[in-house]
C-alpha cells in the first residue's frame, strides 16, 4: 500500500475511534468506560501519538 492510502485508512480508523469514545463516554452511555479503562486507552493513544511524531520526524 502507498503512504497516501495508509494515511486515508488511519484517518478512517481515528474517526471510528472518535465515534466509539463518544458513545462510551457520553451521559447516555450504556456501558461507560471505567476509570482504569480510560487510563489504559489514553496511555495506548499517547504511545501511538509518539510513534506518529517519530514517523513525521523522518519526513523532515
Amino acid at each position: 500500500m502507498s503512504v497516501a492510502s495508509e494515511l486515508t485508512r488511519l484517518n478512517r480508523d481515528i474517526a471510528s475511534l472518535e465515534e466509539e469514545i463518544a458513545v462510551n463516554t457520553g451521559a447516555r452511555a450504556k456501558a461507560p468506560l471505567s476509570a482504569a479503562d480510560r487510563r489504559k486507552l489514553k496511555a495506548e493513544m499517547q504511545g501511538l501519538i509518539q510513534k506518529l511524531d517519530e514517523l513525521a520526524g523522518r519526513l523532515s
